[in-house]
């Protein structure tokens, strides 16, 4: 446990084949650290730092964040490779500069931000989004932002993906300009917002 400890940074490290299984990791941070191969099932990650940015940033390879509590105080630019967030607690994170490729997601995702790139983060190469499973996922107020989001898997079911995105939702907003009802206005405003983040070819959405 290192939750009654004071905080324990690792930095230029490599951690790897190792098993911290519901682990306590609250005062936990991480910088320019790559962890590869290893399980962190269960763990307790609130309010840790594991995606800080100084001259690099964390790298994890082949990790299992498999029903951890992953509401981490900051995780602005890591890179995720192969890593497993299935059931894992993901609730107002926001990732911003952060990298996926090849990851899988299952279970409730709420209030979870992905960019292409974040603010001020210091990363220089964008998300690619790659190869990115949702499908046993359920997304409840999740934003994509200014991703293309072709190589990704959305939901089977609960969810309606709209292709041509950009497309629809410029069509949309033509029809119900100068529309007096309420509705129409506040519907309206949520479509403004995701055109605004929408991805430059972004197809499917």
């Amino acid at each position: 446990s290192l939750h009654d400890a004071l905080p324990i940074w690792c930095w230029d490290s490599r951690i790897e084949d190792c098993r911290f299984d519901g682990a306590r990791c609250q005062h936990l941070g991480l910088l320019r650290t790559e962890v590869a191969d290893c399980s962190f099932a269960g763990a307790d990650f609130r309010q840790a730092a594991l995606g800080a940015w100084s001259g690099g940033g964390n790298v994890y390879r082949r990790v299992s964040f498999a029903q951890a509590d992953f509401r981490v105080g900051s995780c602005p630019a890591a890179t995720f490779i192969d890593c497993d967030f299935s059931h894992a607690r993901l609730e107002k994170v926001d990732f911003q500069s952060s990298s996926f490729v090849r990851c899988r997601f299952a279970g409730d995702l709420r209030e979870v931000m992905f960019y292409d790139h974040g603010f001020q983060t210091g990363k220089p190469d964008p998300n690619p989004m790659e190869d990115v499973d949702f499908s046993g996922a359920v997304l409840h107020d999740v934003e994509f932002r200014r991703l293309n989001l072709d190589k990704v898997t959305f939901p089977k079911s609960g969810h309606l993906v709209v292709r041509d995105y950009r497309c629809v939702l410029e069509r949309a907003l033509a029809e119900l300009t100068g529309d007096p009802a309420r509705e129409a206005r506040l519907l309206k405003v949520s479509l403004e917002h995701r055109l605004q983040w929408a991805g430059p070819d972004q197809q499917v959405g």
